[in-house]
C-alpha cells in the first residue's frame, strides 16, 4: 500500500517546505537591489528637474539681463534685504 502512494507523484511536506524557503531566501535577496534602483532612478529624477531649472534660469538671464527674482543681483547680496528674502551675502555667493 505504501508503494502505491509514493507512485501518485505528490509532494512530501519537506520538499514543498524547501521550495517555500528557497524562494522565500530569493525574494530576500531580490528586494534590497530593488529598492537600491528605485532609489538610483529617483536620484536621475531629481538631477534632471535640477538641469531643467538651471537652464531656465540661465536663459532668464540672458533674456532679461538679471538674475530671477525680486532683486537684481546686485541687490540680492545686500544686508537691508537679508531680513526680506531670507538670503545673506554669503549665502548668494
Amino acid at each position: 500500500m505504501r508503494n502505491n502512494r509514493r507512485s501518485m507523484g505528490a509532494f512530501t511536506l519537506v520538499e514543498l517546505l524547501v521550495v517555500i524557503s528557497v524562494i522565500a531566501l530569493l525574494i530576500g535577496l531580490l528586494l534590497p537591489a530593488l529598492a537600491g534602483a528605485g532609489r538610483a532612478a529617483k536620484g536621475a529624477k531629481t538631477q534632471a528637474i535640477m538641469r531643467d531649472v538651471m537652464a531656465a534660469v540661465d536663459t532668464f538671464q540672458v533674456d532679461n539681463n538679471r538674475a530671477p527674482g525680486p532683486f537684481s543681483q546686485k541687490d540680492m547680496g545686500a544686508k537691508e534685504n537679508a531680513d526680506q528674502v531670507g538670503f545673506t551675502q554669503m549665502e548668494n555667493a
